[in-house]
């Protein structure tokens, strides 16, 4: 009687303590699983966890709390000056977008005696304005598909565009060369 006590009691601590599989819905126990021995190539990628997010239930009534987990980006407070590329006849041309989402392209110009800038505004993909602004204060308005880019435009164009006439070229020829006499002797 001892005997069969003592085999109970052991085959109640192998099933208590789990010497074995408990679910006969689990794989067999003696597969093999393979392993990479070497690191992914992002193992010294640190995964994002946000630790401040709360689950969001699709049934909810309230959306208000949908956006939370969501990234606020957030404008800064100065403006920043957008990248500049060299263009033709001493002018630079740059590309930016205003407050309102309209994409403007601006170009320029340092040395010209007439046309200070050249901007092409887009409100839409077929509503484009272009706007020479001159030195004199005028601002020139044209449609937009007048030019396809403004950035390779030879200044000469945005003359004829604004109805003004270029500046005569400048001669860089010597100057005259006056005779003068040579003093008696």
């Amino acid at each position: 009687m001892r005997y069969i006590s003592a085999v109970c009691v052991v085959l109640l601590s192998l099933i208590i303590f789990g010497c074995g599989s408990s679910s006969s819905s689990e794989t067999n126990s003696n597969t093999a699983v393979a392993t990479n021995v070497n690191p992914a190539n992002t193992a010294s990628m640190v995964p994002d966890t946000p630790t401040n997010r709360t689950a969001v239930d699709a049934n909810a009534t309230n959306l208000s709390n949908v956006n939370q987990a969501q990234v606020k980006v957030i404008a800064p407070s100065t403006n920043v000056k957008p990248m500049t590329f060299p263009a033709p006849d001493d002018s630079e041309y740059s590309s930016s977008m205003d407050k309102s989402g309209q994409a403007i392209e601006t170009r320029v110009f340092h040395k010209d005696p007439l046309i200070v800038k050249v901007e092409k505004v887009w409100k839409g993909v077929s509503d484009q304005t272009v706007n020479i602004y001159l030195k004199s204060g005028k601002v020139v308005k044209l449609p937009g598909n007048k030019w396809p880019d403004i950035k390779s435009k030879p200044v000469q164009s945005f003359y004829e565009a604004a109805g003004v006439t270029p500046p005569s070229p400048v001669t860089t020829g010597t100057p005259a060369v006056r005779k003068t006499e040579k003093p008696k002797q």
